[in-house]
């Protein structure tokens, strides 16, 4: 399973979040503002566990990006507790928590995490 589609997973099992995509967020998607989306793209790979000029692991990082709907009825800190506890809780190293922001031009509320996990070769 590639880390995308194993973060995919893991944000699917959040209420909060409606949609999930993985490397773009599709057209008819992009200008909606009433449904809370996550994008999750690859950032870098590195090979880790090094010996006899062989690795033996690879780190890999995604970003997390979370776009809230305009009409959220909970707290957006709130979601992103349980995002943290739940990579975590599935062995993920949260390298950045997320840092909600506000986009100028939709007003919409949106924060981004950085993650990693080291798979196997």
């Amino acid at each position: 399973m590639s880390s995308l589609d194993d973060a995919k997973n893991l944000v699917s099992t959040l209420d909060q979040i409606e949609e999930t995509f993985t490397r773009n967020i599709p057209k008819e998607v992009k200008g909606n503002t009433d449904t809370t989306v996550a994008l999750i793209t690859a950032v870098r790979t590195d090979p880790t566990d090094l010996g006899n000029n062989d690795y033996f692991s690879i780190e890999r990082q995604i970003e997390l990006q979370i776009f809230y709907s305009l009409n959220i009825d909970y707290d957006p800190e709130d979601l992103e507790n349980k995002i943290m506890k739940l990579f975590k809780d599935s062995f993920w190293n949260i390298i950045q928590p997320g840092v909600l922001n506000t986009d100028p031009d939709t007003f919409q509320l949106y924060e981004s995490f950085y993650l990693s996990k080291k798979y196997d070769s």
